[in-house]
């Protein structure tokens, strides 16, 4: 992301579920529902220097697994997010984050 990104802005707690894949990456999967403030999926936000150039090399590194989306953050800010458009059947659920280990 450093060469991607002009800066880290506040992170974030999105509304959803994560599994591990087992493959390395985990898969997150959107929810309508609004959770308590304290509670969601961890997450990093960022701010591209060239959102179209950056986009697209996103979009290639992500792969067929995830579709990009724009989801609406709890302090109105809009962002891209790469959800898993698979199914998760097997997948341990991970209630409090990705953590590589």
């Amino acid at each position: 992301m450093r060469s991607l990104a002009s800066r880290r802005e506040n992170d974030t707690l999105l509304a959803g579920r994560l599994y591990d894949t087992g493959q390395g990456y985990p898969a997150f999967i959107p929810t309508d529902s609004v959770p308590a403030a304290s509670e969601g999926i961890p997450a990093e936000v960022y701010v591209l220097r060239e959102p179209e150039r950056s986009l697209s090399v996103l979009d290639r590194y992500e792969g067929p697994e995830y579709l990009r989306r724009v989801l609406t953050l709890r302090d109105q800010r809009r962002c891209w997010v790469y959800v898993w458009c698979r199914s998760v059947s097997g997948m341990t659920e991970l209630p409090h984050g990705w953590c590589e280990s």
